[in-house]
């Protein structure tokens, strides 16, 4: 599953030394983890991160079982 991190609408360019968007990588990670719930090879999301400290996700072609899971994780991890 492909996660994808836009700025006003634009991607993101960016390589593997790039701090300023670990979130995304953080998002990486709780989607590996729980990509077995989604059957769609075609699914995929998108993190806005227009405004950093409050991204927005938007999940395309997602089952309803995953996108549970995952604003679970999103809700759990804010938490934290």
């Amino acid at each position: 599953m492909e996660v994808i991190g836009t700025i006003n609408g634009a991607p993101i360019q960016r390589d593997s030394c790039d701090l300023e968007y670990i979130q995304l990588d953080i998002i990486q990670d709780l989607v590996r983890s729980i990509a077995d719930s989604e059957s769609n090879p075609q699914a995929r999301i998108e993190v806005d991160l227009t405004q950093p400290d409050h991204p927005s996700y938007h999940l395309i072609g997602c089952s309803r079982n995953f996108e549970n899971r995952f604003y679970q994780l999103i809700r759990k991890r804010q938490t934290v």
